[in-house]
């Protein structure tokens, strides 16, 4: 187990894992154990950015700090999507054995 996560997982009663610490577990454990969650969790970022802006403009605000918000998760979509697709790409093996 990373190093990191177990002391994070001893030293509390009900763990609470933060994503970006399942994401440097990737090194940790190497990346045929994690990076199927590493790919979930920055893909599940990704797709929350949108339900975000949704709720931010109906319950907060419709002004200039929704326009501040919309211009910084325009950036942060494009480098979750950019990091899913590196992390896809990089991680997951060329080729595959379909023999049984």
């Amino acid at each position: 187990m990373c190093a990191p996560l177990q002391s994070l997982l001893s030293s509390h009663s009900t763990p609470m894992v933060p994503a970006p610490l399942l994401i440097i577990c990737v090194s940790c454990t190497g990346s045929t154990v994690s990076s199927p969650l590493a790919i979930s969790v920055v893909w599940c970022v990704y797709n929350a950015l949108p339900h975000f802006l949704v709720l931010w403009y109906v319950l907060v605000s419709k002004g200039i700090s929704l326009q501040y918000l919309c211009r910084f998760c325009i950036l942060l979509s494009f480098f979750c999507g950019s990091i899913a697709v590196g992390l896809i790409w990089g991680l997951y093996p060329r080729t595959y054995s379909f023999k049984v």
